[in-house]
């Protein structure tokens, strides 16, 4: 493979520091970082090492301390959600803000299905999670046991993500792209929410609208600050 060369499209050299990506035929990639008087080379392992020695990159936890790690008193709740690869997210979303608990609904989940298993990029063993239920026999149980209900769906009373109210555990109700939340779920729930769009199209997919609305919930509902916990 031909190197690339630090020339700009006009044939001139590239200013001092000039930064680039190379991948090297057969061998591990290199960084060229932007310096002052002379570039320094590492190799990106490294890199990555620096940056979550500098709290660039989150710690992640101690595989054998996760199962026991504090969770957010988040419940997501799919309702007639099929589709593999938006379930596969859903777990990924799950697993990344530390919810309590998934419940696919309506569905009995075969955790095997390749569809599944690659858009949960593997995090189907980290996240609680329970199929087969009905959605509406979830959100009632959920209801009497102290949740507030939140269904992400289009309303006359429907409130953007920012005006979510989480004064007690929350329930958070995502329904099918096509038909949404069934209706005896509706009814059940305390608000809906919804995505503001501005485009012609005037939606968006259902795990882009859980990924922003769980990442509002999550910052109402902080984890507990404990550094031993990760093992630090």
């Amino acid at each position: 493979m031909r190197r690339p060369s630090s020339k700009t499209r006009s044939g001139a050299e590239g200013p001092p520091g000039y930064a680039r990506f190379s991948e090297l035929a057969g061998r591990s990639t290199l960084i060229v970082g932007i310096a002052t008087n002379l570039a320094h080379v590492a190799p990106v392992s490294h890199v990555k090492a620096s940056y979550a020695a500098g709290r660039m990159l989150p710690a992640r936890p101690e595989r054998h301390l996760f199962p026991s790690l504090p969770r957010r008193p988040i419940r997501v709740v799919l309702d007639g959600v099929t589709h593999l690869p938006n379930i596969g997210t859903m777990f990924r979303l799950c697993d990344a803000f530390r919810v309590e608990h998934l419940y696919v609904c309506g569905l009995d989940l075969q955790v095997h299905k390749r569809k599944l298993v690659r858009a949960a990029s593997g995090t189907i063993g980290w996240v609680p999670w329970t199929s087969g239920e009905t959605a509406t026999d979830i959100v009632r149980a959920s209801k009497e046991a102290g949740y507030t209900v939140a269904a992400v769906e289009l309303a006359e009373a429907s409130l953007p993500p920012d005006q979510l109210r989480v004064d007690r555990p929350l329930c958070l109700v995502m329904g099918g792209e096509r038909q949404g939340i069934s209706p005896g779920v509706l009814t059940m729930a305390d608000q809906c929410i919804q995505i503001p769009t501005d485009g012609f199209g005037g939606s968006i997919n259902l795990t882009t609208a859980a990924a922003i609305v769980i990442y509002e919930a999550a910052r109402r509902l902080p984890l507990p600050a404990d550094d031993s916990l990760l093992g630090r």
